[in-house]
């Protein structure tokens, strides 16, 4: 882990520790890491390949339903390739544009996936790593 200089106690190792504080959060070359997370593409049905994250993260799967017929979609994480711990049910209203969203805490290097009862709901994703 990074820490920032201590005064009187970071004499002539003080560039280190400040290179290190840097590198949590910049790339070698002064760039900023992705770290503001990433978003899905919007999907209208199950996902084919679940999404595995790469560090501790927060995931917030929005889900909306234009059709009449109400549907359930489910929300399922682990540390398999495929999924299949149930972390979230939620059932979706029909014949509405109204958005509903739900956030699930994913752990590094584990897998979420989400998939829907009919065919109707779509549904998108964003990725938000945890504060270090």
């Amino acid at each position: 882990m990074a820490e920032l200089p201590t005064d009187g106690g970071s004499e002539g190792i003080w560039a280190a520790l400040y290179n290190a504080y840097l590198l949590v959060h910049h790339n070698a070359d002064g760039t900023h890491k992705a770290i503001f997370g990433t978003r899905g593409a919007k999907t209208n049905g199950t996902m084919t390949t679940p999404v595995q994250v790469s560090e501790d993260s927060d995931v917030t799967i929005e889900i909306a339903n234009s059709n009449a017929t109400p549907e359930t979609v489910s929300i399922f994480s682990d540390s398999g390739s495929n999924p299949t711990t149930l972390i979230c049910r939620a059932w979706v209203k029909g014949a509405t544009c109204e958005v509903q969203s739900t956030t699930i805490s994913v752990k590094k290097d584990e897998y979420f996936k989400v998939t829907r009862s009919g065919a109707n709901a779509s549904f998108d994703y964003s990725i938000m790593p945890h504060a270090f």
